[in-house]
């Protein structure tokens, strides 16, 4: 659980409870401690990110270099070189491989839904961490504060362009 001062849950909880959406000018910009949970005994899922646009990045390369991957036959390269499109299963193999790629990175970015709290309320926020090298944890973006932890866990099912595994 992160922990935050009255007047940043005063913000959080009056951004919540007025049905905001996004990142609109309401907003709280609060920096949260990514290491703060461990200290405050919380406990959190980390759920692999893996964004769509990546994803369609791979496909491409693969199209545009089919010989730096090992899994085609010189035939099939050679089709690939002169024009040949990939095709749906291939792209379908291509998308998996890299889903699995992804959930095997340990410099992964993660959904992380937790507890905030002033010691006497609490919410929900929904961001993505990713480990920065030498630098440790980093929270990366937050997407949204939830009075509870199903309305947040709701939100990670319903994002858009990402896929959480």
């Amino acid at each position: 659980m992160h922990k935050v001062t009255s007047e940043q849950m005063d913000e959080i909880l009056r951004y919540v409870k007025s049905d905001g959406q996004g990142k609109d000018a309401a907003f709280p910009d609060i920096k949260l401690n990514p290491y703060d949970y461990n200290d405050n005994g919380g406990e959190l899922e980390f759920n692999v990110v893996v964004y769509e646009s990546e994803i369609a990045n791979r496909i491409e390369e693969v199209q545009n270099y089919p010989d730096a991957y090992s899994e085609y036959s010189e035939e099939r390269i050679k089709e690939l070189e002169s024009g040949a499109k990939l095709t749906p299963e291939e792209m379908s193999q291509i998308r998996e491989e890299y889903i699995e790629e992804v959930r095997n990175d340990e410099s992964a970015e993660y959904a992380v839904v937790s507890e905030i709290t002033d010691g006497s309320r609490s919410a929900y926020t929904l961001y993505f961490e990713g480990v920065w090298g030498q630098a440790g944890l980093n929270i990366n973006d937050i997407h949204g504060y939830y009075e509870t932890e199903d309305e947040a866990r709701k939100e990670i099912n319903n994002m858009e362009n990402v896929i959480i595994v």
